[in-house]
């Protein structure tokens, strides 16, 4: 455009209006790139990598193909702690029941529940696992003379605990139970020693009562290994239970998995564990327990009974009125999407997509992928090693496929207010063909670091190639790649709270700068009322005194009001005597006498009862000023909404990053 305006009026000038329509074409193509860009998402190749790397487990509970063992040992809880012990004993007890004739929503509490319970806790409390065999000897001669408060032969005789051994030896040694006796133990330590592991337990082979009672001991152990770990605010691992039908049902049904679900609803959050429960039957669910979860998606519902139950779920949690009135409006493939920490809840439709899903595996087909999937491996995909630069160590995992990443520790400095701030951190990241900007695009903490690697390359390992411009490049520009990328990606976010300005620290989490802050209103707000009581009590001080004084003038003039009214009493009574005795004159005296003394006593009624206005008013205003009082004493600080809390986001400070150490691994 600018050559063209060089070359003379724009009105004729033919350059100026084809450089004109190629800007307008230039500026739509932009626009429609910036579209295309604000609604895309970068897909990290290395996850999809690290999908295909996982390694998935199947078990079959019950069943000769990969059973799990959980009738062979009745281990008590690894920590001892007196809340984990009952939890356990009473959701085994329940276990357990649900096979015999006592199954129920409350056989727990039955004389066998209870003798069944309370042989668990005494036997765990002094750290003895039980074996069946030792279990029913115990259930015979419980190891105590007493049940609860009452004495152990009341509760239920011995005859009933012969008859109650026998049935639990029945359920036991019953043939249908074999496979829950034979395979792995259920070691929780285990199944989740690598988080890329994916276990998937399949009840489909087995009945609804096997079900129910596999699942009561499988959710209760989950429960409580869920509750030893370490807290996070960083999901690391999750439980898909489909299909919950049966397994969760509304008050009063208890099956023995609705306690330790309703656990894991509660508090796995806190540990980094997240629970996902689905159902294809929304009627029978208790939606009270529900309230727990913060991310509902509901499609299409076909009755009436299941909109109406679904509503009453939704009507308890944030945002659940809104998604309501979006359930009738559903398609085929629409869902509501209802998530706590969004403003409102979204309708969206499923992409179409292949399912080549048929139905439950037959056992067939389950022996044939339980066999596929231990005797697969991938394929290695080469064995080129491209030499590295000398000054970059190169280290190898011990895993069967490995693929190269840098290795790298830095410190990285942020600054707040006027001090330094240092995070040292451990990083990896896929080392790519594009180069070495595209290979720190993307990165992942290392929150384990003391995963072991050598020097020496394992043997069976199966090596991904190295890039041809590893061998070219240097390690200073590799640091500053590094250095690049970490100033960019790192922010520290950092919260603060609009009403004190109080500032949390560095990595404080959320919950506890909300308990700091909502400290700080209470000062706050405490020094807010001392100041705004000060003006009230004074004013309330001087209408006492004011009151006081009314009082004092109200009690004279009505005592002044009396006397002249009682004056008026007497000089009329004299004046009737005066009529009958007296003289015309003296009767003329008496009546004029007797009118002043009655315009004295209205004069001193007046004056009473304008006192007494005065007097109310002044009672009234003091009521007042007490009620504002207490209103200011008793108000309190609100609980604080996360909502409410600013989130500020501090890059670290580029020239001060630190890179300690610098590897390339295979792993």
């Amino acid at each position: 455009i600018a050559d063209a305006r060089d070359k003379g009026d724009l009105s004729e000038n033919a350059e100026y209006a084809a450089a004109k329509e190629a800007q307008g074409m230039l500026e739509m193509k932009i626009a429609k790139l910036e579209d295309v860009v604000a609604r895309s998402r970068v897909i990290d190749e290395s996850k999809i990598e690290n999908l295909l790397r996982r390694k998935v487990r199947v078990f079959t509970p019950g069943v000769n193909l990969s059973p799990i063992n959980i009738l062979e040992r009745f281990s008590s809880p690894s920590s001892q702690n007196e809340q984990d012990i009952l939890e356990k004993a009473t959701s085994l007890t329940a276990s357990l029941l649900s096979l015999t004739k006592t199954k129920g929503d409350d056989a727990v509490n039955s004389p066998q529940g209870l003798l069944l319970s309370q042989i668990f806790i005494e036997s765990w409390k002094i750290g003895e696992d039980l074996t069946p065999d030792k279990l029913l000897e115990k259930v015979v001669e419980p190891p105590f003379s007493k049940l609860g408060i009452l004495p152990l032969e009341t509760v239920i005789s011995k005859d009933k605990r012969i008859s109650f051994a026998v049935e639990l030896n029945g359920v036991i040694s019953s043939p249908l139970m074999a496979y829950f006796r034979k395979g792995e133990e259920l070691n929780f330590d285990k199944l989740f020693s690598d988080p890329k592991n994916e276990n998937i337990f399949t009840l489909s082979q087995i009945s609804d009562e096997q079900r129910e009672f596999f699942l009561g001991i499988f959710l209760s152990e989950l429960y409580q290994w869920v509750r030893r770990q370490s807290g996070s605010d960083r999901l690391k691992m999750a439980l898909i239970f489909d299909e919950v039908f049966g397994f969760f049902p509304p008050y009063p049904k208890n099956p023995p998995t609705k306690q330790p679900l309703m656990g894991l609803l509660k508090q796995a959050r806190a540990f980094g564990f997240s629970v996902i429960l689905a159902t294809q039957n929304p009627y029978d669910v208790d939606y009270k327990g529900l309230t727990n979860a913060g991310l509902w998606f509901i499609g299409r519902l076909q009755t009436q009974n299941d909109i109406e139950r679904v509503k009453e779920g939704l009507s308890a949690i944030s945002g659940g009125n809104q998604a309501i009135t979006l359930l009738p409006q559903l398609k085929q493939r629409e869902f509501v999407l209802n998530d706590v920490r969004r403003e409102k809840p979204i309708v969206f439709k499923t992409r179409q997509c292949v399912s080549l899903l048929v139905g439950p595996l037959a056992e067939a087909q389950l022996k044939a992928f339980i066999k596929d999937e231990e005797n697969t491996e991938r394929k290695k995909e080469s064995n080129e090693i491209v030499i590295t630069p000398k000054e970059i160590k190169v280290l190898y995992g011990t895993e069967r496929n490995l693929f190269p990443h840098f290795l790298f520790e830095a410190e990285i400095p942020y600054k707040l207010s006027k001090d330094l701030f240092w995070k040292r951190k451990i990083f990896l990241s896929r080392i790519r063909e594009e180069g070495v900007g595209s290979t720190f695009s993307s990165f992942e903490e290392l929150t384990n670091p003391e995963t072991p690697f050598s020097e020496s390359k394992p043997a069976d390992s199966s090596l991904s190639s190295l890039p041809h411009w590893i061998n070219s490049i240097k390690k200073e520009n590799v640091e500053k790649e590094i250095k690049d990328a970490l100033s960019i990606k790192l922010q520290l976010e950092i919260y603060k709270d609009g009403v004190t300005g109080l500032v949390s620290e560095p990595e404080e989490t959320l919950e506890n700068f909300i308990l700091r802050a909502s400290k700080e209103r209470q000062k706050f707000e405490e020094q807010k009322i001392q100041k705004d009581l000060a003006p009230l009590l004074k004013k309330k001080q001087e209408k006492e005194i004011v009151l006081e004084r009314s009082n004092v003038k109200l009690e004279r003039l009505k005592n002044e009001y009396e006397k002249r009214k009682a004056e008026t009493y007497t000089t009329a009574g004299v004046g009737i005597l005066r009529g009958i005795f007296g003289s015309k004159r003296s009767i003329l005296g008496g009546v004029s006498s007797t009118m002043s003394k009655e315009r004295m006593s209205e004069n001193a009624k007046s004056k009473y009862e304008e006192e007494k206005i005065i007097n109310e008013k002044i009672k009234n205003e003091l009521e007042e000023i007490s009620k504002s009082i207490d209103l200011l004493k008793s108000g309190g600080v609100k609980q604080i909404n996360p909502d409410e809390i600013e989130r500020i986001k501090i890059f670290p400070f580029r020239s001060g990053i630190r890179i300690l150490s610098l590897a390339i691994v295979f792993k």
